[in-house]
């Protein structure tokens, strides 16, 4: 479970805050991962912009670390 501190006042995070968030975690968590684009992580987490509290980013490691496997 990835547990993720940020600015206390701001309560709405954008999608590139929360990219950036998730790869910093994984940077760090995972910096033994090996570097292929066919090894995909799955991250799951909870945000509420409506009645189901949801996501999924999915993640691959590259030479400089993750990256979001699908930015669109």
């Amino acid at each position: 479970m990835l547990c993720l501190v940020h600015d206390f006042l701001k309560l709405n995070w954008t999608d590139a805050e929360i990219n950036d968030a998730i790869i910093a975690v994984l940077n760090v968590k995972y910096p033994n991962a090996p570097v292929d684009p066919t090894i995909f992580y799955n991250i799951t987490f909870a945000y509420y912009k409506g009645p189901k509290p949801t996501g999924l980013k999915t993640f691959v490691k590259s030479s400089t670390g993750f990256v979001l496997s699908n930015p669109q």
